[in-house]
């Protein structure tokens, strides 16, 4: 039973070890990073960690520790969306595909930006995922 509490339930993701009842991750990549959320892409844990410094990038992912980093301080959040979306949309790339077929960068800046767009724009398209997402009859 008392395991059970060390985990919270996410629907068709599986089980995410709780972090109220385990340490933060570490950033392997960038020391000054806190970490933020985690979040189950595929079959792999990807740590999120702000950094409110900016090093030239807004955001970046790294392969081999399964991290995002979002630096800086993006004070509008439908640009912050932006940029999580897009090292989000790079992870599902690298983890999902061979090499030979990963996204470029034109692909992941189109998708990230199209879809922010077209969410923000349209928040009963958002609403209709959503709903499905968590089993709910969508209003179409």
């Amino acid at each position: 039973m008392a395991a059970r509490n060390n985990v919270r339930r996410r629907s068709r993701g599986g089980k995410i070890p709780n972090s109220r009842t385990r340490p933060n991750p570490q950033p392997k990549n960038e020391s000054s990073a806190t970490y933020s959320t985690t979040y189950r892409i595929l079959s792999y844990l990807v740590n999120v960690f702000r950094d409110e410094r900016s090093n030239g990038t807004v955001g970046q992912w790294y392969n081999d520790g399964k991290e995002i980093y979002l630096h800086g301080v993006l004070n509008d959040p439908i640009a912050t969306t932006d940029v999580l979306l897009h090292e989000v949309i790079h992870a599902i790339s690298d983890i999902g595909f061979p090499v030979e077929d990963r996204l470029t960068e034109r692909q992941v800046n189109l998708l990230s930006s199209v879809l922010v767009d077209s969410l923000h724009r349209n928040p009963e398209l958002l609403e209709a995922v959503y709903r499905g997402l968590i089993g709910r009859e969508l209003s179409l």
